[in-house]
């Protein structure tokens, strides 16, 4: 069994949840009890024919946020009530990708069939979609300290930068063959650096914007 761990907060209740990626379980562990819990939410989504839960991620108040790629669902498993909701993204077949989780409990989750980046917030249960170019196909994004996103790519060799205010994108072109992955932002320059692994010619690149 291969398991997925990413974004725990097991200091809130002393639990961890994890996904086993072939079988798309979910599981919680209490580390006081040694107790397991499993979970299939999957089943929630019967009109999704094998649907695959890419990542799963879990917020300030260790819900479990899941993110569905055969179709396109971000999902929450409640810590307390173990309530499963699914929310359909407004694209269809997005397939969501990678997910990353601000201070403010937000999910920003990638559309890699959409072109597109999401931003889900809990409170009002809404979507904010942020175009991309076409065929750009997002793995992982996030937001630097001015708001802006920065997005990696698996098509195009570029990295994309996108003004959240007002829709404007911005192309970095990656010195050779990339297929990005996982991507890391380093608000301490002026202006923002961003980095990002090349998955094809064992690099990391960094990109300093001129402005």
């Amino acid at each position: 069994m291969q398991l997925n761990f990413t974004g725990l907060h097991y200091e809130v209740d002393g639990k961890v949840w994890t996904k086993s990626v072939g079988t798309q379980d979910i599981f919680r562990l209490d580390l006081k009890t040694n107790t397991w819990e499993k979970f299939h939410p999957a089943d929630q989504l019967p009109t999704v024919k094998n649907a695959g839960i890419y990542q799963v991620m879990s917020d300030s108040k260790n819900n479990l946020w899941m993110a569905e790629f055969t179709d396109g669902h971000l999902g929450k498993i409640d810590a307390k009530t173990k309530a499963v909701t699914w929310y359909e993204i407004p694209t269809p077949k997005a397939r969501a990708r990678r997910m990353e989780i601000d201070a403010q409990d937000r999910i920003l989750v990638t559309e890699y069939r959409g072109n597109k980046v999401a931003l889900f917030d809990p409170k009002t249960e809404k979507f904010t979609e942020y175009n991309l170019p076409d065929g750009t196909y997002p793995y992982r994004a996030n937001f630097d300290k001015n708001g802006e996103i920065w997005a990696s790519t698996m098509s195009t060799d570029r990295v994309v930068r996108v003004n959240p205010k007002t829709g404007e994108t911005v192309q970095y072109l990656m010195p050779s063959d990339t297929n990005m992955r996982t991507v890391a932002i380093d608000n301490t320059t002026t202006p923002v650096t961003f980095w990002v692994g090349s998955n094809h010619d064992h690099r990391i690149v960094r990109v300093e914007p001129l402005d």
